[in-house]
């Protein structure tokens, strides 16, 4: 009885030391749980009974306006504090909550191998003061009105250019693309008479205090007067490409027929020319023989 009872302390002694002594994450120390745009984020695990196997810490950061990314530390018997994050909070970070998540884990595994979790922790941390985002709409418009957005306008037209956006504070600026490519600064709202025929870019850029800048453009087309049916309408968005596109295929046609027409003058030139050369061969011919038939008969 007394081998039983010795035999299941030793048991129990070992599951309790193996839980009481195995690796594990004793603390994640974070310097502030609020941080400010430009201020220091520094956080520091504590690993406990790191002399018992070797390890990998893996961190990652979770949040709003960041890339995600894993960081991993190897851990042994010499390092049980390791710094994970030592950075400034820099201007990609927004006004919300963060959330840091820790683990311990067995390194090196097979690929039948089930991972093994020894210890995991989180802590979070607010950020403030970062900048807002806004946004805006570039709009092209038949009038100063600007109440929506045109996308095909007739060569010799007068184009609108403007943005849909409550933030009138703004400092906005606008860049024309040319079909040709060529490319011109237009103030934000204005207008321009456009006459190049083609598919134009609007892009156009918002600075404001207080805010990240933003950008947005448009692509609009210039095309011969005349071109819309009586039905239709400028600001169709699946007209814009075909409108164009017919009006450039219409132009190839166009060229095509002047070669065709050029080719079948030249073509008929030539004939021209072979018929006339081959009457006067005939001519010569017929002459030089009756010739011969007159020599004959004087003899």
């Amino acid at each position: 009885m007394n081998k039983k009872f010795i035999l299941v302390g030793f048991v129990f002694l070992c599951l309790f030391s193996q839980i009481v002594f195995s690796m594990s994450i004793s603390d994640l120390n974070l310097n502030s749980s609020s941080l400010s745009v430009g201020g220091k984020l520094i956080l520091v695990a504590t690993i406990s009974n790191s002399e018992l196997n070797n390890a990998v810490l893996q961190s990652i950061i979770i949040g709003d306006g960041l890339p995600a990314g894993t960081i991993s530390f190897d851990v042994n018997s010499s390092a049980q504090r390791i710094v994970l994050y030592d950075f400034v909070i820099g201007s990609d970070y927004r006004n919300v909550d963060y959330n840091v998540f820790v683990r311990l884990v067995k390194p090196n595994l097979n690929d039948n191998e089930i991972e093994v979790v020894y210890d995991s922790k989180a802590v979070t941390f607010y950020v403030r003061g970062a900048l807002e985002d806004f946004s805006f709409r570039a709009m092209t418009c038949l009038n100063v009105e600007c109440f929506s957005n045109e996308k095909v306008f007739d060569s010799g037209s007068n184009v609108y250019f403007d943005i849909d956006s409550v933030l009138i504070d703004a400092n906005v600026v606008g860049e024309l693309v040319y079909p040709s490519g060529r490319k011109v600064i237009v103030k934000i709202p204005s207008s321009l008479k456009l006459s190049e025929i083609g598919s134009y870019i609007l892009n156009i850029s918002a600075k404001m205090d207080g805010y990240r800048d933003a950008s947005d453009s448009v692509v609009f087309g210039v095309i011969k007067s005349g071109i819309f049916p009586s039905t239709g309408s400028a600001g169709d968005e699946s007209s814009l490409e075909d409108i164009i596109d017919s009006e450039i295929g219409s132009n190839i046609d166009n060229n095509t027929d002047v070669v065709v027409n050029e080719f079948d003058r030249f073509f008929f030139e030539i004939v021209g020319i072979f018929i006339v050369v081959v009457i006067i061969f005939g001519f010569l011919f017929l002459f030089f023989k009756w010739s011969q038939e007159r020599f004959v008969s004087s003899d």
